[in-house]
């Protein structure tokens, strides 16, 4: 008789399934203890996610993950208590975040069943709402004891039903049925406790991460296999390739990156605590929250880093990321990524340029490859040489021959071979390295037609018969109707940008010295309110090229 009560009183404490920590005062813990936790209140919020869970610490990225999920919430001194252990009501309050149910346990806060249990009491939507699902009972005296510790054996029970599982699916006796399912299925994995034990907080951390990522049991109802946090709508953890950001891809925001399954917000508040940037090639678990990553996993792959010197064919010349130069031969027969997408060889030998970046994903036996992905080379903001003289900056590209190469044409340049008029760019590969100055010389001679669609929101200049878009970095002011600006039927010499942009326009008498010109006539026009000092000139030249142009000035050209 002796022997059936325990076992009766025993299985009365089993729970059913689900998960989650922590409460609103405290962290699920006695609000009293909060006064104590004074001396926590200085440490680096922005480092660290709680004061007492180090980066070194092996459940660190299990604790920082559920906090950005926000399963788990620290005290209000910002303290996590890993070593305290698990009691009844933080269980049931962690059951029932991960398992997406929070705002419908907030609908039943202020009632209770349980003596035990004030109506006043913070936890009770959650425990009403864990005792409705299943995951948690009365005690056999009725009450609900929620500051009692609970055992290895009862958690690991509750997570396994939550998972699908039921008794007929196990072999063997409860409990060790139980925790050998657990070790098998890989929640457990370096965790050794008694059936009977209490459980750290920390080690419910490790089981709580561990069970969002866990699949859940099959049936032949279910379409296709889905984990416990996509089952319940918490969170997807899929495996992505970075393949982009802001500053690799114009075309998306700064917050946002470009994956192998398509672009998402950064949630830079909670991705600050991975202590990591994401790397371009990498391979990562990221956990989505509708479109936004709000956590990475460490790194899942080995890359290659190379910067592109040449390409000739499927063979280019590189640097390796020590600067060290190798050949290499491209296979077709890799998987490439470029811009973001699955790309074709002949895509990618296209697009090679001086200074494209390669990273090569290494098989996980380092046999090969099995992708890489190309990225085209970082170009600054365009600057113009606006003066005669030689200068070792012009705007905020610094010019030094003598360890920065300086390409123009595709030919090494000196210093004094730049050229007024000329447009400059620093291009690095996306690492920032293997730096030089592109020298673009491309100019337009001749006369606006049109600003497009007006001088007011103008995103196009029309110069002659082709219409040029206007660069970010174009300064309007030159159209903007004032005294001095560019007007429809005004000669320009249209300054452009590697991709034909226009960078900026200039009055053709600004042309660099090989640009001599004959002056053919002019007219002048004093303002009313002014004399001939306050003069506008309209000069009409006869160009090198044999074309005509006429153009505005201050200076009198006799």
């Amino acid at each position: 008789m002796r022997k059936s009560l325990i076992l009766l009183i025993t299985s009365m404490l089993i729970i059913l399934p689900f998960m989650n920590i922590f409460a609103e005062s405290e962290s699920i813990m006695n609000e009293v203890a909060v006064e104590n936790d004074n001396d926590s209140l200085d440490y680096d919020k922005n480092i660290f996610v709680f004061s007492d869970v180090k980066k070194e610490a092996k459940y660190y990225e299990d604790v920082a993950r559920l906090w950005a999920l926000g399963i788990i919430t620290g005290n209000e001194a910002g303290r996590f208590k890993p070593d305290d252990m698990l009691t009844r009501e933080q269980f049931a309050i962690l059951m029932v975040r991960a398992s997406g149910l929070e705002e419908k346990a907030n609908l039943l806060k202020g009632s209770t069943g349980f003596p035990d249990i004030p109506s006043t009491r913070y936890s009770t939507g959650y425990i009403n709402m864990a005792v409705s699902q299943g995951f948690l009972g009365a005690m056999p005296d009725g009450k609900f004891n929620p500051e009692q510790n609970i055992t290895y054996a009862q958690v690991l029970t509750v997570l396994l039903r939550s998972l699908g599982y039921k008794n007929e699916d196990l072999t063997g006796v409860w409990p060790i049925n139980y925790i050998e399912k657990a070790k098998s299925i890989g929640l457990t994995e370096d965790l050794e406790y008694g059936s009977n034990e209490a459980i750290p907080r920390w080690v419910a951390a490790m089981l709580f991460n561990r069970l969002l990522d866990t699949e859940m049991k099959e049936s032949s109802t279910q379409q296709q296999s889905k984990t416990f946090g996509e089952y319940f709508g918490v969170c997807l953890n899929p495996e992505l390739i970075i393949l982009g950001n802001s500053a690799t891809y114009k075309g998306i925001e700064e917050n946002q990156i470009i994956t192998s399954n398509g672009v998402f917000y950064l949630n830079v508040n909670t991705m600050k605590y991975t202590g990591r940037e994401l790397e371009m090639g990498r391979k990562y678990n990221i956990t989505i929250v509708d479109d936004e990553a709000v956590w990475a996993s460490k790194p899942l792959n080995d890359i290659k880093k190379i910067t592109v010197i040449s390409a000739i064919g499927n063979e280019i010349s590189c640097y390796l990321e020590d600067k060290t130069a190798e050949s290499i031969i491209l296979s077709e027969k890799l998987t490439y990524y470029y811009n973001g997408s699955i790309q074709n060889f002949s895509t990618i030998k296209e697009n090679l340029h001086q200074n494209s970046s390669i990273v090569f994903s290494y098989k996980k036996d380092r046999s090969g490859y099995d992708y890489a992905c190309v990225f085209d080379p970082l170009y600054s903001k365009p600057e113009v040489k606006k003066d005669k003289s030689l200068s070792s900056s012009i705007g905020s590209i610094t010019i030094d021959s003598a360890s920065i190469p300086i390409i123009k044409n595709g030919q090494l340049i000196f210093v004094n071979e730049i050229k007024y008029g000329d447009v400059l760019y620093e291009v690095t590969d996306i690492w920032g390295k293997n730096k030089y100055i592109l020298v673009n010389d491309n100019k337009v001679f001749g006369k606006i037609v049109d600003i497009v669609p007006n001088i007011v929101a103008a995103n196009a200049i029309k110069i002659d018969d082709n219409a040029y878009n206007l660069c970010g970095t174009f300064d309007k002011s030159k159209i903007s109707g004032g005294k001095w600006s560019f007007a429809v039927g005004d000669s320009v010499v249209a300054l452009l940008g590697i991709n034909g942009e226009l960078v900026d326009i200039m009055d053709p008498m600004e042309a660099a010295v090989e640009d001599y010109a004959f002056l053919l006539n002019y007219s002048m026009l004093i303002p009313v309110s002014g004399g001939e000092e306050n003069a506008v000139y309209t000069v009409k030249l006869f160009l090198a090229d044999g074309t005509k142009a006429t153009y505005k000035t201050d200076t009198n050209p006799q």
